[in-house]
Order: C-alpha cells, then structure tokens, then sequence
C-alpha cells in the first residue's frame, strides 16, 4: 500500500519483509510524526548548502524502515541550517560515490549524506558519510544504533551532532563559495525551478542504466592441489576468461580456463598434469562496503585433459567432471573497472582403467585456488 504525502520526492511504501507487524505499526506512526514536520519546514524556506541524502540497506531492502529513516534525517537536515536536504529519486540500482557525485554536480548541491542501515532483529544501526561534492573527499562520518521503537527517529539527532562536529569547518568554508557564487547568479524563477527538476529524474536515469550489464574478466591462479593427488603434483598456475551477464544481485555466465600442475617427478608423464575446463557460472552479491562487493560464486562443467604422448592415454577418460566453489570480493577501481581477488575450491573426478583391462577407476581431484582477476563492465556499475 502506498501513501504519498504531499510532496513531490519522497513516498513511503510499507513492506512485509522484514519486520514484525507490531514494529511496522511502529514504524507508520514514526512517519506521521516525522513526516508532516519535514514538509512543513520545507516549505517555509530553503537553506544556503543543498545536501543530497541517500540511504541504501546492507542486505535486503525494507522500504518502511528506509522511508523512516529519510524522513527523520531530512527534518534534522532542514533544522540544521544552512543545510537543505534533497531526496534522491528512486532507483532500483545501487550508486556508487563516483555516480553520486556525478548526479550531485547535475543537480549544483554542495554536499551527499550517503547512508548504509542494516537491520538485525530490532535493532538498526546506520552508518552515514558526509561527501563533499567539490573534491569528492568524505569529511565525517558517524554510525548510531537504535532499537526499532517509537523514539527510533533520534538516531537523526545523534547522528547529526557527530557530524557538525567533525564538519563544522569545512561547512563553514562551502557556505562562503556558496554565498559568493549566488550574488554573481541571478535568481531562478519558480518555472525554471519546476523545469529542473523535472529534468534531474531522466539524468539519474542515464547515470543508472536498468538494462543488464555484460562483465569480461580475465584472471591467474595459483592451483593448489590437496589430499593424495597432491602428492605427486605440486602448485602450478591457471589462466581463465569469464564473460557474465550482470543482474540486479545475481550474474550468470561461461568461463573457460586452462590449468596446469608442476612436478618434478618424470614418471608421471602429461596424463594428468595440464586441463582445458569449460564452465557454467552463477555467482550472487552477497553485501557491499563502500567500493567493494563480497560474493558467492559456483561453476559446474568440465575439465578436458591434455596430455603429450603418455603410452597410458588410451586408459585414460577424456573429460573430467568440474565443480567450483569460490567466494571474492570485487574492488570498484572506476565506474566500470574493478580488481577481484578470491579463492576457489574446484573437485575433479579422473577416470581410468587399470592396466590389463581392469574395472574403471575414479580418481578425486580437489583443488584450491587462489586467484586475482581484472574485471570490465559496459555500460558503467
């Protein structure tokens, strides 16, 4: 059920997901409380510094909670003169700082008050930067905790005074530009005003594609073989292209990868020692701090086994069963161009036949693999 209450950017939308009915009724009446008061405080005049303000949860999404805290922070913000918030229009991206920015300079604001909240049980606890928009530079940064109760909109209270604190003089500084910069401008009149912000919406719209975004990645790994097969290879290096469809939390995609084990025992010949693998891959965002990306990634596919002339490759299965199990992190390096360093198990299944024209043997192969990877996204994060 949706309620807009009158002003033009922000709407509350009071979800099922992730609390109790009891602590959402809590919640609504929060809003009526909050609510009314930022609405009137905006319409009684604007302040010199315009402050971006966005909030975006660690985890899934709880739009009353979200709706609340918004709330709650862009009254303290409109009391805190000269501060004037300014909702962020909706997205069902997540932006970056660099994005922010970007969309902030559009829009001529001084300052971003980004937020990240995390709900666990009936507490809240919320972690907010203050950005400057000239140089990009975080100049405070304040995290508070409260329960999910009647009184939660004093976290804005708290959260704010940690913030004037660390800020004061830097704030002092962008309200002397600010005023310097309006007596040269002249002033916008209320249609140019409205035209504006009409506008800002398709802008944040191409800043943030809603299309799924296609990944590359090239990465090196440094094979590690455990358990018996480990006794007779030692660590060697792998190679592996990925290309990825990016959705909103998930990606899907192929990877191909060649591997190769060393040994320093001649005996062993090439019949286990080099695979060409062949892969389907799914990985899914697990959380996101900052500029980095934890993630769970699975492959399943096959290994196909390279030899150089072994006299037993004839006893030898062509192709080995694959699974991969990994976790990374992905590192935001630009808009489209991350580092991702990680660390995979892989298991292997060789087949063979003993010599004589024995039953066929199985022979387990587990792997783990740190690895490093250079990512490319089109179209931007």
């Amino acid at each position: 059920m949706r309620f807009d209450v009158g002003y033009p950017e922000m709407m509350v939308v009071f979800s099922d997901r992730s609390v109790s009915s009891r602590a959402k009724k809590r919640v609504a009446l929060l809003f009526l409380i909050v609510f009314p008061a930022v609405t009137l405080l905006c319409d009684v005049g604007t302040s010199n510094l315009s402050v971006i303000q966005v909030f975006q949860p660690e985890g899934a999404v709880d739009e009353s909670i979200e709706s609340v805290i918004h709330s709650a922070m862009a009254l303290v913000l409109a009391q805190s003169a000269p501060l004037d918030p300014y909702p962020l229009p909706s997205s069902s991206e997540r932006l970056s700082r660099d994005e922010l920015i970007e969309y902030a300079k559009l829009r001529r604001a001084d300052l971003i008050l980004s937020g990240l909240y995390r709900v666990r049980d009936r507490d809240v606890t919320i972690t907010i930067e203050l950005v400057d928009v000239a140089n990009g530079d975080v100049i405070a940064v304040a995290e508070v905790s409260r329960p999910l109760d009647l009184v939660f909109d004093r976290f804005a209270t708290d959260a704010m005074i940690a913030l004037q604190q660390q800020a004061h003089g830097r704030v002092a500084e962008l309200i002397t530009e600010r005023s310097r910069r309006d007596a040269d401008v002249p002033t916008v009149s209320e249609h140019e005003r409205t035209t504006d912000e009409v506008v800002a919406p398709t802008i944040t719209e191409k800043i943030v594609p809603a299309r799924p975004r296609i990944q590359l990645a090239a990465e090196v790994g440094r094979p590690v073989p455990i358990g018996p097969f480990g006794e007779y290879f030692d660590p060697g290096y792998s190679l592996e292209l990925l290309v990825q469809i990016n959705l909103a939390r998930v990606s899907a995609g192929l990877s191909t990868a060649f591997i190769r084990f060393d040994s320093d025992r001649d005996d062993m010949g090439e019949y286990v020692r080099s695979f060409v693998s062949i892969a389907t891959d799914f990985s899914v965002r697990l959380f996101t701090i900052g500029p980095v990306e934890m993630f769970l990634r699975a492959s399943a596919g096959a290994a196909l086994r390279l030899h150089d002339g072994s006299p037993v490759s004839d006893r030898l299965g062509a192709a080995l069963p694959l699974l991969r199990l990994g976790t990374g992190a992905q590192v935001w390096l630009s808009r489209s161009v991350s580092l991702v360093p990680g660390v995979s198990f892989d298991s292997m299944v060789h087949m063979f036949r003993e010599s004589g024209g024995g039953p066929i043997g199985f022979e387990y192969i587990p792997v783990v693999r740190p690895t490093i990877a250079i990512a490319f996204r089109a179209g931007g994060r």
